[in-house]
């Protein structure tokens, strides 16, 4: 009986979360069937690999990766603004602990074309984009709330870095951790938090998809009234639902894997 503009406030006001431990493998369950739907057995037509409701270019983009390996199938987070990805984690792998579950948390900014094609080879991840279009106000708040991350930060190198200073010719396979592995595929700015809750990176508490909700919640965008352990998969499926609104500010939704990145090297021959 409501018109459809009402129905729309009243969903973004009122909504039933599925259990937390359900959304948290949202991200592994999609990744199974993306992975039916390619295998050539299967496939009637071209998988859709993007998808947009304008040919407006967003003004920022959730990344949501999605792996079948260990603590990847819960998924990671990032935001892109700018063509430059912005990611926190446990990319400091002398301290971890209890399980990798506790580390000290990393921010590292790199080009979004070189890491995308880095994920899907070292990971070996699908990764969703979500692309959401900003009013003038909304840049502004999203910004704002990236630049009082950087005031927290200072720089920090990965082991690779820290041998090229002392040896020009370090061998590169000598270093396979993952920071390493990046700066050599992306040459990413990497950072810890001199002070604050992101100081200590926790898995199930201050994680990946925390720090990208304080920067996207400036948006205005609801899931930050959500309580409890925030995951990608929250993430993705709010998103994913929200791409699917006529006028919500969700406008474009791709798809990357290895699959997507062959498919491109082809038409650009």
């Amino acid at each position: 009986m409501l018109p459809v503009h009402i129905k729309d406030k009243v969903k973004r006001k009122i909504r039933v979360s599925i259990p937390t431990v359900l959304e948290s493998i949202i991200p592994y369950v999609v990744l199974n069937e993306i992975n039916y739907l390619l295998d050539k057995k299967n496939m009637d037509e071209e998988f859709i690999y993007e998808e947009k409701k304008s040919d407006i270019e967003p003004d920022i983009e959730v990344l949501v990766h999605i792996s079948n390996r260990g603590f990847n199938r819960l998924g990671h987070c990032d935001i892109v603004y700018n063509g430059k990805v912005l990611s926190y984690g446990s990319y400091d792998k002398s301290t971890l602990k209890l399980f990798n579950t506790i580390a000290d948390g990393v921010v590292f900014t790199a080009d979004r074309d070189k890491y995308i094609p880095f994920c899907i080879k070292y990971s070996k991840k699908t990764l969703f984009a979500f692309g959401l279009k900003l009013t003038d106000k909304q840049k502004e708040n999203v910004l704002g709330a990236i630049d009082k991350i950087f005031r927290d930060l200072t720089p920090w190198e990965s082991d690779y870095q820290k041998a090229l200073k002392v040896n020009k010719s370090v061998n590169k396979e000598d270093y396979g951790d993952y920071a390493s592995c990046l700066y050599m595929a992306t040459n990413a700015d990497m950072y810890k938090f001199t002070r604050g809750r992101y100081k200590r990176y926790f898995t199930l508490g201050n994680n990946c998809v925390k720090l990208a909700d304080e920067i996207i919640g400036k948006s205005g965008i609801d899931i930050l009234k959500m309580y409890g352990i925030i995951t990608p998969g929250a993430y993705y499926e709010y998103l994913n639902r929200e791409f699917r609104k006529k006028n919500s500010m969700v406008i474009s939704r791709k798809i990357y894997n290895a699959n997507s990145i062959r498919k491109k090297k082809k038409r650009s021959k």
